[in-house]
This record gives C-alpha cells, structure tokens and sequence, in this order.
C-alpha cells in the first residue's frame, strides 16, 4: 500500500513539476512579448485610415487610387452583414474578452507540443494582427497578439472593434473595407447589402483569391451559403429568410464595362512598383505615382481595338461578343495596342487585351508570340551595315535553300508562293519578300541581326537561327514599339517607360526618369531603312491604311506568321509609334472556309489605323527628317538603274550622296541574256548557302 502510495505521490510530483514548468515557460513568453507591445492609439480609425496611393495621367489628371480605406460609422453597416460576419469569423464575440479561451488552451498545447494550431482567432485577435503584426506563425507572435488583444477590448467597446475589423478586412481586388467591397461587387453602399449579398461578402476575407465571386463563383456561392446556414443555426435568421437568400439571384457589377480604362497600363504599372518597394508601399503608403498615360489617346486605342474585332467576330460569324457569357470570350478574337512617344519613348496608351474581366494576361507586355515580318526592318539595317548594301541593291527573288548542320535544311517560301526574280532592297521590303530575307540573314550571320535587336533595346532572349529573320523569335509589343519609334528617331534609341515619377506621402521624390536618346546608329543608314518603310505605305503591303482616312507620312512594316496565327502592324510617324496585333489566345490559325484568314494586313493594319487617324489630329504634316548624306534619286525597281523618266516600276529611292548606280542599258543589250543573273539564279536554286 505504502508503494502505490509512493508511486502516486510520485507521479503527483511529476504533474506539478511539468505545470510549473509550462507556467513558467508561459510567463518567460509573456514577458518577452510584452517587451515590445504596440501602443493602441486613442481611436482604432486612426490606423484605418489610410492615405491612398494615387496614380495620374501624363496630364496631371487622376487615373485613379488604389489602397487606403473608406471608414463607414457601425450603425450605417447592413445588420445581415454584421450577424454575416460574426456567423463566419467568431460567434462568440459579445461574450468573450479578446480571447477563445478553449482555443487559446488548444493554440498554445499545439505550440508547446511543436503543433500547428488551426482557428481559435476572435474577430479582436484577427484585428490586432491585421494592424499591428505580420503573419509569421511563431509563439511570441501569437502571445504579442493575444496581449495586445486584452488592451483592444480593454480599452474600446465591441461595436468599435467590430466596426474597425469589418473597416480593416480586404475582400479582393481593390476593396478594402466593407463600404469599397459593396461598392466593387454590387455598386452599392455598404448600409444597401441583403441577406444574400451580405452572406456572400463575410466569406471572401478568409480567402480572398479562393472565394473571389468574379473569378471563382462556386467557391464564393459554396461558403455563402455555408455562412447562412450558420446564421440559421445561431438564429440571427429563420429558415424562410435562408430560402430566400439562397434562391435570391446575385447580380454583380460588371467589371468589365469600365475595366479597360487603362488597367492593362495600371496593373503594368503596379506590378512593376509592387517589385521595387513592395506591395504594403505600393497600396497602403500615400504615394503619388505619375504615369506617361495619355487618357485622351487611351480611349482612341480602346476603341481601335474593340471596333476591329468585332468586325473580325462578325467575319467569323460569331455572337456579339458582349452577350456571351465570360467562359465563352477565350473563343473570340484578342487584339492589343501599344502607343509610344517617339522623342522620349514614353508610353502614351497601352491595351494588353479586349475585356479584362475575361482575362487579365496583358498580351502588350509579354514575349510568347513570334513576330513575323516586323523585324524585318532590323534585317535590312543590319545588311546596310555590314554588307555595304543601299536600298537601291539589286536583290534576286528566288527559291532559296538554306543548309543548316545537323538539321533539315530551311527553305523558306514567300507568302503568295511566287518569285519575281531581280528586284532593289527597297522593293523587296515593300513586298516584305521572305526569300530576299534570307538570303540577306545568311550572308549577315544571325548573330549580327541579334546584335542589331539588342542594340534597339530589345532584352527579350533572342537565339541567332536563321528563322529570326522572319520573326520566329517572341519580342514584347512594347518592345517592338521601342525598335520603331527608334527606326523613327533615325537611330536615335529611346526605351519605352510607364511611370515618369514617384513620390512618397510626404513628397519626396523616390524615382524620376530622365530621359536619354542613345546613338546607337548612323542616320544615314536609318533613314534608308526609314525609306523603304515609308514605300511599303506607299506601294506595299500597308496601302490599304490610307482607306482609313490617315494621310500623313508614315513608315509602316505589316507581319503575319506561319498559318496565319499572328497579324501585326507596327507603324509611326515623325511624332508617334504604334504597334498593333490580332490573333487567338490559343494560338490556332486565323483562318476559316467562308471567312479567308487573316495577315498583317486584314488584322493588325485596321487595329494601327484606326487608332493613329484619330491619335495624330492637329499633328503638322511633316515628313522625317533627311540626313545631310542622303540623296534621292530615280530608280527603276527591278534593274537597280537610275532613271530620267517616269513610269510605273520607277520609284524616288533614298541612297548615300555619291552612290553608283547602273547605267541603262541601250536596246541591244537588253535583249542579250544576262549570265551572271542566270548563274546566280541557277547557283541559289541548287545551295541557297555559302
């Protein structure tokens, strides 16, 4: 008996040692939390309320202002949505002072036993950590939160700590607070919410990207209607208000009827900031972010966009695509404009896509498509540089085959499957002649062409293969827009940007960009490239853009890759750039039995046009400016000779002052066999290679 005893006594010691123990290892952590305990301010609005950041136009105008957060008083609150919330997050909150006591027992075993805890935060824990801590899960955290807790309820009544959390939560895209949430989902005041429109809110601060109604509508109407159920069973609702709140219809805010204003640019914009100062800076710290968006030129490219889709919809014989619903648009045609300034490569407008709400990728600031032909511009003055050729070179159009070790050999083939023999730089651009291009990479190397890319400030990753020529290499829209506006500036390269300054809360400024043209090119050189681009408005693929109403000068390139998935038009004139693209998300080709397809041309070009006849009103009517070492002269296309007459096939070509060009030849010569041709010719026919 005296052993059991013993052991009894034994094993009593042994409890209250490892009591002691844990009581003593609770008051350490006490202690040490308590060390740095942050100060409860006099009113909790005063941490609530939040100065917003505010992002302007290029003309001092307000674009809009994300974070900061629009205090509603407690009693203007929907009550479904109080009783909402407390059903959700912490139906003991009248009763309890700060903590869940069984929870709390549960948190700290967990803790103590090297567990992780789930629940047991009050709606008062979760605003002390909303306020005052960061979301690292460790013990002196959670006591610091615990501690700080008792002094919220100590020194503020219930309704002012519920009215804060409900102030506080973020519920999603830009809604922060309640009064922004039933404003963004429902256009609503946050007083205006029903049953079910408050039902559905209380359940997206849990998760705010899993229970986001706009993008994950079962998830969202899931836990709405879990929440009422709660409601039901805690009696703040009878069992009549449920069913009607179940079957009620939900009706949000269509996002997408003011979303392409410009968010495309902004969530660029953001994203890009959110990388240098963080996102608690970027939403919550005052900034004042000053941005290159014209809005005036913004709208005009919306408009561009929209309009030339649609009719490539009705082409395509599709429903108008505002009344289909979201999951069906991915079907539809997408397009994009970039807009640049040429003199400092600020971005004037930038659409990334035809509906945000269907789809948040921006397709202007991504390198996933190849290019087609726009490069093509970079090929040629890479030839002028390192081959010695003028735009009045005679080039010969014909089927080329390219051998390249360890692989099939490349014979690229022209887009209307015809060659036409001898024909000048110039002309062959015109035509954007895939055969000429590749004569042209082969003798300059791809690595020359990649040199020339990169010296335009193209940093997407560019592998040297002979295909490049032809586009086969992904290049962002804003950065093909940069390579024009710098073709533009006659070799003078600008960088495109999106945001000129950024000032902090109290007006220093954290960043400003100085704009720098960089030389990288000789002018004369250019503005042979500029010629030609200014022939294929005139005579080439780009006539059609004078069908739109734009008459100013302009050089143009159109681009349409293989099997008709991409249709690009880049374009600009003395003053202003723009890049225009239409294709498929999925990348399928633009082509259809009734309907034809789609190039350059039928895609890209109306998007460009429509949107630069409207963009470059009251502009002056000037043309780019002539280097002192060029000289025009009058060249026939398809013989490179200088001409003293007019006529069909005789073309005003840019060349260095002082070029040699062929003289006519007299009647007999002309009807002798040209050799050299002939064995030039039959030679590209049977190698096509060095």
């Amino acid at each position: 008996m005296s052993r059991i005893r013993r052991i009894i006594n034994w094993l009593i010691w042994i409890f209250l040692s490892l009591v002691s123990v844990c009581f003593i290892l609770i008051l350490l952590i006490i202690g040490l939390s308590s060390r740095d305990i942050p100060q409860v301010p006099d009113r909790l609005e005063s941490l609530i309320e939040i100065s917003p950041t505010k992002i302007f136009a290029s003309d001092g105008s307000l674009l809009t202002q994300i974070g900061g957060r629009e205090v509603v008083p407690f009693e203007r609150m929907s009550k479904s949505f109080i009783n909402a919330v407390l059903a959700a997050e912490d139906d003991g909150f009248y009763k309890h002072h700060g903590v869940d006591k069984p929870g709390l027992v549960k948190a700290i075993i967990g803790l103590l036993l090297g567990k992780r805890s789930r629940g047991g935060s009050t709606i008062t824990q979760q605003l002390a950590k909303n306020l005052f801590f960061t979301f690292e899960k460790s013990v002196f955290r959670k006591f610091k939160e615990m501690l700080t807790s008792f002094e919220i309820e100590r020194r503020f009544e219930k309704d002012e700590i519920l009215s804060a959390y409900c102030n506080w939560n973020y519920f999603g895209g830009r809604a922060n607070g309640v009064e922004a949430a039933a404003s963004y989902y429902f256009g609503i005041h946050a007083s205006e919410l029903s049953l079910s429109q408050a039902a559905l809110l209380a359940g997206i601060p849990n998760s705010p990207g899993r229970y986001n109604p706009y993008l994950h509508p079962e998830k969202a109407i899931a836990r709405q209607r879990w929440i009422l159920s709660r409601m039901e069973k805690l009696g703040y609702i009878s069992n009549d208000e449920k069913k009607i709140a179940v079957a009620d219809s939900l009706i949000f805010k269509p996002l997408y009827a003011s979303a392409d204003e410009g968010r495309y640019f902004l969530e660029a914009v953001l994203g890009s900031l959110e990388g240098k100062y963080g996102k608690d800076v970027v939403y919550h710290g005052g900034l004042k972010i000053y941005t290159t968006l014209d809005p005036v030129l913004q709208g005009y490219a919306i408009e561009a966009v929209r309009k030339s889709l649609e009719e490539l919809d009705k082409r395509w014989e599709l429903p108008d695509f505002d009344d289909v619903d979201v999951s069906e648009r991915p079907n539809y045609f997408q397009g994009l404009l970039v807009s640049v300034e040429n003199s400092t490569g600020a971005v004037k407008a930038l659409v990334g896509g035809r509906d945000w709400f269907a789809s948040q990728y921006n397709r202007a600031m991504q390198n996933n498509r190849n290019m087609g032909s726009t490069l093509k511009p970079a090929l040629y003055l890479t030839a002028i540089e390192k081959l010695g050729y003028t735009s009045a070179t005679v080039v010969i159009d014909t089927p080329v085959v390219i051998k390249i070790p360890g692989t099939r050999d490349w014979r690229p083939p022209n887009f209307d499957k015809d060659f036409i023999g001898r024909i000048v730089l110039k002309g062959a651009l015109e035509r954007s002649i895939n055969t000429v291009a590749a004569q042209l990479i082969r003798d300059v190397g791809p690595e020359a062409m990649v040199n020339t890319l990169e010296r335009f400030g193209i940093q997407s990753p560019m592998k040297p293969h002979y295909s490049i020529a032809l586009g086969a290499n992904p290049v962002s829209a804003v950065e093909l827009a940069g390579m024009t506006a710098s073709i533009a500036n006659g070799g003078q390269v600008v960088y495109p940007f999106l945001v000129s300054r950024v000032e902090d809360s109290k007006g220093s400024i954290l960043e400003e960009r100085i704009v720098v043209q960089n030389r990288q090119f000789n002018p004369e050189e250019v503005y042979q490239v500029i010629d030609m681009m200014k022939g294929v408005v005139e005579y080439g693929t780009a006539k059609s853009i004078r069908n739109y109403g734009f008459e100013l000068p302009a050089i143009c390139k159109t681009g349409t890759t293989n099997d008709y998935r991409d249709s690009w038009f880049i374009g600009a004139t003395p003053i202003l750039t723009a890049v225009a693209w239409v294709g498929f998300d999925d990348n399928r080709p633009m082509r259809k039995r009734g309907a034809g397809y789609i190039t350059g041309a039928t895609g890209g070009l109306p998007v460009w046009a429509r949107f630069m006849t409207r963009a470059t009103v009251g502009d002056p009517s000037r043309d780019f400016d002539v280097p002192p070492g060029i000289e025009f002269r009058d060249v026939h296309l398809y013989t490179g000779q200088e001409m003293d007459e007019s006529g069909e096939d005789i073309q005003k070509i840019a060349v260095p002052v002082g070029t040699v060009l062929p003289e006519p030849k007299t009647d007999e010569a002309e009807d002798e066999p040209d050799n050299e041709l002939s064995n030039n010719l039959e030679n590209l026919r049977v190698e096509g290679s060095h």
